[in-house]
């Protein structure tokens, strides 16, 4: 008993057109849905997938003005240990670049002092031995500053150091 094989195909094709029909249907493609296909991509397809003159939800329209691109460098903070006693700071030089976020931990070992730098409206507060504060700002000026102990004659004994903003 031998089966044709042909009787069968009209069948089978019918068959397979049917369940191919049923899967499309559950599934859109990629291209169905108006998303690029991988490796598709014309000049009317921009690069961040979307086609031409379409807006993807979360991200800005063409003629929205660019955000700035950020500078990390820029942005970085730098952090300086700063330790006060008899007539001198430990630190007597600091480097940064214009635009660093500047943070400055000042601790007093000994007497009673302060940490100032008035080009950035910069102070401590005046602390007694063993105080410590933590003074902020942004070098937004280039040059060289000086920074000094505000107490009596401490900037004219040697109390001080320079802040260089390149």
């Amino acid at each position: 008993m031998r089966m044709r094989l042909s009787a069968f195909g009209p069948m089978l094709l019918a068959a397979l057109i049917t369940i191919g029909a049923g899967c499309a249907a559950t599934e859109p493609t990629p291209v169905e849905q108006g998303m690029p296909v991988p490796g598709t991509q014309t000049p009317e397809t921009e690069a961040n997938g979307s086609a031409a003159g379409t807006q993807l939800e979360g991200t800005p329209a063409e003629n929205d003005a660019p955000e700035a691109p950020i500078d990390l460098e820029a942005a970085s903070v730098k952090t300086f240990i700063v330790t006060g006693s008899s007539f001198s700071f430990d630190v007597k030089e600091m480097r940064v670049k214009k635009g660093d976020k500047v943070r400055i931990v000042f601790k007093n070992a000994e007497g009673f002092h302060d940490w100032v730098v008035d080009e950035f409206n910069a102070r401590s507060a005046k602390l007694q031995a063993g105080g410590t504060e933590t003074v902020e700002f942004t070098a937004d000026k280039s040059g060289t500053f000086e920074y000094y102990c505000s107490v009596g004659q401490h900037r004219a004994n040697g109390m001080k150091g320079n802040l260089i903003v390149e």
